[in-house]
């Protein structure tokens, strides 16, 4: 379960990379090996700029995203890094310290790229995910995370978590609930 929930928010997080493309996917696969390092450096905010915050700050929020004046959207964008840098950073340095991923070739699936990766993680259990990037003002950056069996952290949290919010409290409340969570992780922390 701790594993899992490590995931979820990794990816629940994710916004901005500094390398230029390429049709192999190198850039890509810098881009995610880039990530790593800075968090097992807790260089937290070079890592965030590895993560598209505003493009999964559109998944998100869907259609209320252009309904939401730009102030909100910079709130929301600030409030979900932050929660990133608080909650998934910290977990992902336990993981991330000690243990380097092995990452497969990247593959172009539409417009995105596909980062294949792998932990060994307590000698002998093999933790398997993909990184999704999608290209972001000609920078590749981490907009998805997918299990092992596929599925979409970003579309389990829009359907599950943000979505249902938008809908009873529209964008303030969504804001409001965001910065409830992003004050108790603070304190936390």
């Amino acid at each position: 379960m701790k594993r899992f929930l490590f995931f979820l928010i990794l990816v629940n997080a994710m916004a901005g990379a500094t390398v230029p493309l390429f049709a192999d996917g190198s850039a890509a696969l810098a881009t995610v090996k880039k990530l790593v390092g800075f968090i097992r450096y807790e260089k937290n905010d070079l890592a965030l700029r590895q993560i598209g915050l505003q493009p999964v700050s559109q998944f998100l929020m869907g259609s209320h995203y252009e309904k939401a004046t730009v102030a909100q959207r910079i709130k929301f964008q600030s409030l979900l890094g932050e929660y990133v840098e608080l909650r998934a950073f910290p977990l992902a340095l336990q993981y991330f310290k000690d243990i380097d991923p092995s990452y497969d070739a990247p593959v172009q699936k539409g417009q995105q790229m596909h980062v294949r990766s792998s932990l060994l993680y307590a000698g002998s259990e093999q933790i398997v995910f993909t990184w999704v990037l999608s290209e972001h003002e000609g920078q590749w950056v981490i907009t998805d995370f997918l299990d092992q069996r596929g599925v979409s952290s970003m579309s389990t949290n829009r359907d599950k978590q943000i979505q249902p919010v938008l809908k009873a409290k529209g964008v303030v409340g969504l804001i409001n609930q965001m910065e409830k969570i992003v004050a108790a992780a603070r304190k936390a922390h």
